[in-house]
């Protein structure tokens, strides 16, 4: 950059888009000149993009800018001009540039202030108007010098079976994608989620699906061209979602999702030909005490700050405790399985520790052809039994150690081949979601029972999905229109209570997720695991969204955004958790019925870390909608990789049951069900992209795999 005067600096900085403000500093004053404009938010911290890698304070010699003329700095000639032949360069954010440059002017105009005692608790006016040979001037941005070498990890699942035709196959994606469009959310429209590409020679399937949550699994399967004819769900809000976003016409009996799975007689759920059910993770992870079988917790359905009056565990296990044993069928099976597990069902122990038991009891009676469960990976070392249980058992080479063992043993006992494998879905989705997949096909009965299938799990692209592919643009943020507000969950019915407290513009969308004064302070001076290189990234993989996100945020256990300086990070919102899991922008987020969530009446307990800083009635309610919406994706799957798994197990339990095992094209039909798994888990990852963005990555993933 050439010699330049301020004033020239200044008057030329708007026809210079790759320049930045720089305030410079003598040597001297640098620390308490940095420390002041952190006070008073001149300068992006590490947990703004501004400063992500920090300061990047930078010599800055003399050909960069031009002493002041003021007769004061003229007199300042001998030594101490000699000793620092250049200044300190701070880079200034944007929006606090007019405001140091209308302070500067002003001292221009004014005699030169007397000298003082600069100190970190001194304003930035008297900083500026007392500290000789400040100046601003505009010059290149300086790149830092700490930007880490960040590894990058390949995503791919069973590269070795990547097919031969791959390339074509994602080539034929994109050009559907193209032909669609954007994918942009519709708000208001139910919208299925069966596909219209399937081939016509591909025969249908049915399938159940068990603990349904909000339809992860139905929601991939019904891409595939499936029909649910069963679902079982006890969360009346996941029910309503399920029921929102997904064909329930074909639901037996009424068209209606069965609730308690442990009431429910197994003679009353039709035969069809693949189950599916994600059991509670909470027993087996890592993350808590993993009290595994021993766990006696009653999920009763009960919402974040409902008004209705919670069903208590004992009451539960007494409704639970008197179907079963009104249920002869129940009894029956009970008693002539040989599981220790299962046994414990005679007991009172109905716990969420127990219910992949209720899997078991199911897949015994109606026996369809193959499975699919998902669980978390801690399964496979949790204890089977505690240290008390185990002590008055007597333990052989073939006693179940871990939970793992004694489930597999189950699902054998019950007439299945098992399968497992621990699976991430970094390559499908933005986030390093790792979840244990077990897949079972039915025992073939006329033949040898020690002949096992040769199931492979499938082959899993990476497509190198990061934060950026589905967070919000800052425009969107602060777009207060009501279809920016739906957009990231917040629904209409919601949205206008908020209004009716403000009584004034509604704020921003940002503003409803940005994290609270204290709870930034705690992340920053209490919380051992937090720290800025934590956050979403644009470049970097999400963290794994759980069941808890939301909650605790000042211990820093939930993943943050990070926002525009000055202002602190931020929670996603429910649209980019739901794209984060893999789900479609067309599956429509939950709506707010003000009748469930109860009003706060001590909106000053400081004990309550996640208070919003808008602590009254109305926020109450909004922050327990939001947690809800949280709770809910956290305990979903992912639908892309669901679809690609689902692929896999269709070959194996539905090409021996065509009379023609070769299509139109002569090509083998078992091939096609895996190529339909891979194809529609790319589109669904595709389909939970954010609109803006979209385009970007089609563009990418044609440059990898189609040139």
């Amino acid at each position: 950059m050439n010699d330049e005067t301020d004033e020239s600096n200044n008057n030329n900085k708007d026809d210079k888009k790759d320049v930045e403000a720089v305030l410079l500093v003598p040597p001297p004053y640098t620390k308490s000149c940095y420390a002041i404009l952190m006070k008073h938010d001149c300068v992006g911290r590490t947990w703004h993009p501004e400063g992500r890698y920090g300061s990047r304070t930078h010599k800055v010699d003399s050909s960069h800018y031009q002493e002041n003329d003021d007769e004061d700095y003229k007199k300042e000639e001998g030594e101490e001009k000699k000793k620092y032949s250049y200044k300190v360069g701070i880079p200034l954010l944007q929006s606090k540039v007019s405001l140091i440059q209308q302070i500067l002017d002003k001292k221009k105009k004014q005699q030169q202030q007397p000298k003082c005692e600069i100190t970190n608790e001194s304003s930035l006016e008297e900083f500026l108007r007392t500290t000789p040979k400040v100046q601003l001037i505009y010059k290149e941005p300086i790149i830092s010098n700490r930007i880490p070498k960040v590894e990058v990890l390949d995503g791919t699942v069973r590269s070795e079976l990547i097919p031969p035709t791959f390339d074509v196959l994602m080539k034929k994606v994109l050009e559907r994608q193209q032909k669609r469009g954007d994918g942009s959310v519709v708000a208001g429209r139910k919208r299925k989620h069966s596909s219209s590409t399937l081939s016509p020679s591909l025969p249908s399937f049915t399938f159940c699906e068990l603990f349904a949550g909000i339809g992860g699994f139905g929601i991939a399967l019904e891409r595939l061209g499936g029909e649910c004819i069963f679902a079982s769900e006890i969360y009346q809000p996941s029910i309503n979602l399920y029921q929102q976003n997904l064909d329930t016409t074909h639901l037996q009996p009424n068209q209606t999702i069965a609730g308690d799975i442990w009431t429910i007689d197994a003679h009353d759920i039709p035969s069809h030909d693949i189950l599916v059910a994600g059991f509670p993770c909470q027993p087996f992870s890592t993350l808590g005490l993993q009290p595994g079988f021993k766990d006696d917790k009653v999920i009763s359905g009960r919402g974040f700050g409902t008004t209705a009056t919670a069903t208590t565990t004992n009451e539960v296990k007494r409704r639970r405790k008197d179907a079963n044993n009104n249920s002869s069928s129940n009894v029956t099976e009970h008693d002539t399985t040989n599981d220790s597990t299962q046994n414990n069902n005679n007991t009172n122990n109905s716990g969420r520790g127990q219910l992949f038991t209720q899997i078991v009891r199911v897949l015994k009676h109606v026996q369809p052809k193959a499975f699919l469960l998902e669980n978390v990976p801690g399964l496979l070392t949790t204890p089977a039994f505690s240290s008390s249980s185990s002590s008055s058992t007597t333990t052989t080479s073939s006693t179940p150690t871990t939970a793992w063992q004694e489930i597999e043993k189950a699902l054998q006992n019950v007439g299945y081949h098992v399968y497992m494998e621990a699976i991430s879905s970094r390559g499908l989705t933005s986030q390093a979601r790792k979840r244990l997949y077990i897949v079972g096909l039915l025992q073939d009965k006329t033949r040898n029972k020690t002949s096992k299938p040769s199931f492979q799990f499938p082959f899993m692209p990476d497509l190198k999905l990061r934060a950026m592919d589905v967070l919000h643009t800052q425009n969107e943020l602060i777009d207060a229109s009501l279809s920016s507000f739906i957009s990231m969950g917040i629904p209409e019915s919601l949205l206008s209570i908020l209004q009716q407290q403000q009584q004034q513009d509604t704020k921003q969308p940002a503003s409803y997720f940005q994290i609270s004064d204290a709870q930034l302070h705690q992340l920053l001076h209490k919380s051992k695991s937090w720290k800025p290189a934590k956050l979403a990234w644009n470049d970097k993989t999400c963290d794994t969204i759980d069941s808890h996100y939301g909650i605790s945020i000042g211990k820093g256990h939930s993943q943050l955004v990070p926002s525009p300086a000055p202002y602190h990070p931020r929670k996603f919102t429910p649209r980019e958790c739901a794209r984060i899991m893999g789900f479609p922008n067309t599956y429509q987020l939950g709506d707010f019925d003000k009748t469930r969530f109860f009003v706060s009446n001590n909106t000053n307990d400081n004990n309550d870390e996640d208070n919003n800083r808008r602590d009254n009635t109305v926020d109450s309610r909004f922050n327990g909608f939001i947690k809800e919406q949280y709770y809910m994706l956290g305990n979903a799957v992912c639908p892309p990789v669901i679809a690609v798994l689902a692929g896999a197990i269709l070959e194996h339990i539905l090409s021996s049951s065509c009379n023609d095992n070769v299509d139109e094209k002569g090509q083998d039909k078992k091939e096609n069900w895996v190529k339909k798994g891979l194809e529609t888990g790319i589109q669904l990852s595709l389909d939970a992209i954010s609109p803006v963005h979209l385009d970007a990555v089609c563009q990418r993933l044609h440059s990898s795999y189609c040139q």
